[in-house]
């Protein structure tokens, strides 16, 4: 970020000054497309039959920024490519759903957004039509060429949807997509090409082979050039979804929340995916709201398992529940062998079930946190019966100063508040509650930012009050200026 000051001068000797700042965006007007499914309806499976698909857009930078919207068939074809009517301010957002888009055509599998400046940030949303389930993907969609998605589960009740993109305009990748039962087993084995720009999509049954039927396990895709990819598991009651993750070196991961409620049916669980090539010995710690040890399990993960095991099982014994039946407070997995000659590659995510088995949503475990980050989607309204809450865990050493913003639709600034989080603790409230902005705060749309003077692992979670859904948004990085 930079400025100059510049005065003009006319024959008269009037004169007049301004100042101009310039921003050098990383990336600039080149930087990735934001990708959306067009609809989540494969055909084939009731379970995803009458649903919609709904698309949030945030301009992060200090300028307007015009919006183009580009439909692509499952070959990469363009079948519409439009500029929205109107620029997005600065911290300006729009949203709308895919089939009321500028220039949607029927036939398009794919959608992306760009903008003309800099990049855009954003998120998607789908569910029932009578909003009984619904779950969305708040993240970014990671660019790998081994990626992982640990929700397959394929059955007459239930149905997980895969769906890959290739971004590159010039190149055809190969995949090969392999499906594991959880103790590493392989299950199917498939091979496929994506045109340039080109997109997959398709339950389990219809990517691997009819009959298919699994209880629990992952996907592995392997490409010859990066792709992107997430996955929707779907159920009788609901919906949850993860974006494709990319094996990486990892020794500790974090989760700043998981809860137990002893009241209803259901339990959320801890995955864990070793995608090392020689096993690995875990400590799994859950701490309270007060950072104190609820229980320490210790646990051998074999090469290529998928470690699953509900909250329920591994506090058994060592908690004491309160009268309100609900136990809440934030993981700590620590890789504790050591491979010779490779170093340890973990994959976590915790699996948030609830009202009673109506709710589902999945969440990655975090390595590393953030100074800067952003969240795009405020909904908080009593009335509405919808909320917003925020877990910020400070896995560091050094005390964290916090501040967290909250902006509207046109993105202008509404409200802040500052607040200390303590080494190896974390901050978790519902934005109307008393350690954020109290009862009388309500705002449907708009965005979140949250600075901190230490690196944080923060999620947000939205749902209704009557426990028919939930969807957890992660953290997106801001643009580098």
């Amino acid at each position: 970020k930079d400025a100059f000051t510049y005065s003009v001068s006319d024959p008269s000797g009037s004169t007049d000054t301004a100042t101009v700042q310039v921003h050098v965006i990383k990336g600039g007007p080149s930087d990735k497309k934001l990708v959306f499914p067009v609809s989540i309806n494969t055909g084939s499976s009731r379970l995803f039959s009458d649903t919609f698909v709904g698309i949030g857009l945030l301009n992060p930078m200090e300028s307007h920024e015009e919006v183009s919207l580009q439909s692509l068939t499952s070959q990469g074809n363009t079948t519409s490519n439009v500029q929205l009517g109107n620029s997005l301010p600065p911290g300006g957002q729009t949203a709308f759903l895919t089939t009321e888009a500028m220039g949607f055509t029927p036939g398009s599998l794919a959608m992306t957004a760009s903008s003309d400046l800099g990049p855009l940030q954003g998120f998607f949303m789908f569910g029932s039509n009578d909003l009984t389930k619904m779950d969305g993907i708040g993240g970014e969609l990671e660019d790998g060429t081994d990626l992982y998605l640990t929700l397959a589960e394929q059955g007459s009740s239930q149905s997980t949807l895969l769906f890959l993109f290739n971004s590159n305009p010039e190149v055809s990748p190969q995949l090969v997509i392999q499906l594991f039962q959880k103790d590493g087993t392989l299950v199917a084995r498939t091979e496929a090409v994506l045109a340039p720009e080109g997109s997959l999509m398709g339950t389990l049954e219809e990517i691997f082979h009819e009959g298919l039927e699994i209880d629990g396990g992952y996907v592995r895709v392997q490409a010859t050039d990066p792709i992107r990819a997430f996955e929707i598991l779907a159920r009788n009651e609901n919906f949850a979804a993860m974006s494709g993750r990319l094996s990486a070196p990892a020794t500790r991961l974090f989760s700043p929340h998981f809860f137990v409620d002893y009241t209803q049916e259901g339990s959320s669980h801890l995955q864990l995916l070793n995608t090392s090539k020689s096993a690995v010995d875990v400590e799994i710690a859950l701490r309270d709201d007060h950072s104190e040890l609820l229980t320490k399990k210790f646990v051998t993960i074999a090469p290529g398992q998928l470690f699953a095991e509900d909250f329920r099982s591994l506090l058994a014994g060592d908690v004491l529940v309160g009268p309100s039946g609900i136990v809440t407070g934030f993981v700590d997995v620590q890789v504790i062998s050591e491979i010779k000659g490779e170093p340890s590659s973990l994959l976590g995510s915790v699996v948030f079930e609830g009202g009673a088995n109506r709710s589902l949503t999945a969440l990655p475990l975090m390595n590393t946190g953030s100074t800067s980050s952003l969240f795009p989607h405020v909904a908080q309204s009593k009335s509405a019966a919808i909320f917003t809450g925020f877990a910020l865990l400070n896995p560091g050493s050094k005390e964290a100063q916090v501040t967290i913003t909250i902006f509207d639709e046109e993105g202008g600034y509404r409200t802040s508040k500052n607040f200390t989080i303590a080494p190896y603790s974390r901050h978790i409230d519902m934005l109307d509650g008393a350690d954020f902005f109290g009862p009388d705060f309500e705002q449907i749309k708009g965005h979140v930012r949250i600075e901190s003077t230490e690196a944080v692992i923060t999620f947000a979670i939205v749902g209704d009050y009557r426990g028919e859904y939930f969807s957890a948004i992660e953290a997106q990085t801001l643009p580098e200026e």
